[in-house]
């Protein structure tokens, strides 16, 4: 967390995304994502708006797990608004 001050709270799933591999690129992840990342992936996304949280929920559709992808399409239908770009 580069950009994290010491006084600074991480939100879950950053603390989380702070505990996996050291790969800084979301598409370059070979790992499994488990459903306990993604709602918490989900739940910065509804609460703040984080894109990257919502990449993350992106990038689990292409999951090889065939519960991942599903659990990140219903989280991501659940999600009404879209990223602004």
């Amino acid at each position: 967390m580069a950009n994290s001050t010491p006084n600074q709270k991480n939100s879950p799933a950053e603390s989380v995304r702070s505990n996996r591999s050291g790969l800084s690129d979301i598409s370059e992840r070979k790992e499994t994502r488990d459903a306990l990342y993604l709602f918490a992936c989900h739940v910065e996304w509804c609460t703040k708006q984080s894109l990257v949280e919502y990449k993350e929920l992106l990038a689990a559709i292409d999951d090889h797990d065939g519960y991942i992808r599903t659990l990140a399409e219903e989280l991501l239908t659940r999600s009404s608004s879209r990223p602004a770009y």
